[in-house]
């Protein structure tokens, strides 16, 4: 090789090293770390509400959110709801939103809200709502499934099964500081 092409060589080799390093190490310096995939996955996802409007869930960044996953037929998660309600009512002037999204159609949904009183938002996201939750750790596929997101969007806790007001409570009073 021509001795004239070495220094050439290195300099490539150095940027393209510093680029490597730079980006291997820039969340650790970032305030803005990249949010990692399941959380991107879930903040792209879009449902209809009860009324068929669609919501997409990126329009609750930056809070601090329990989601819930559900079903219309789901006793657990029926029983669960007041108890959702109360969080929702009692954390909402702290930033803090209740999500939940069913399994079930929009008619069902709409239907349901007609005999339940609920003060969160419900969404319908029918069988792709099973998938959703898979990929954010219900690796059993049972319902009902609910996640705690901080307001940086990161999973703080998860719940498989009926979710009691004091467990939740517990898992949000450290999140509250952060808001």
């Amino acid at each position: 090789m021509n001795k004239k092409f070495y220094p050439s060589l290195l300099v490539v080799i150095g940027i393209v090293m510093i680029g490597f390093l730079g980006n291997s190490f820039l969340p650790y310096f970032s305030d803005k770390a990249d949010i990692s995939p399941q959380i991107k996955t879930f903040f792209s996802a879009k449902f209809p509400d009860s009324q068929g409007n669609i919501k997409t869930l990126d329009k609750w960044k930056g809070k601090i959110l329990v989601v819930n996953f559900w079903a219309t037929w789901c006793s657990p998660c029926r029983d669960e709801m007041p108890e959702l309600s109360e969080i929702q009512n009692k954390y909402a002037k702290q930033d803090l939103i209740v999500l939940g999204i069913a399994t079930d159609d929009v008619d069902s949904v709409h239907e349901f809200m007609q005999s339940t009183k609920v003060s969160y938002t419900l969404l319908a996201g029918g069988i792709d709502t099973m998938d959703l939750s898979r990929v954010l750790g219900n690796n059993k596929g049972g319902l009902p499934f609910t996640i705690v997101l901080d307001s940086n969007g990161n999973i703080v806790k998860t719940f498989e099964g009926r979710v009691s007001q004091p467990e939740l409570e517990e898992s949000l009073q450290p999140l509250f500081g952060k808001v």
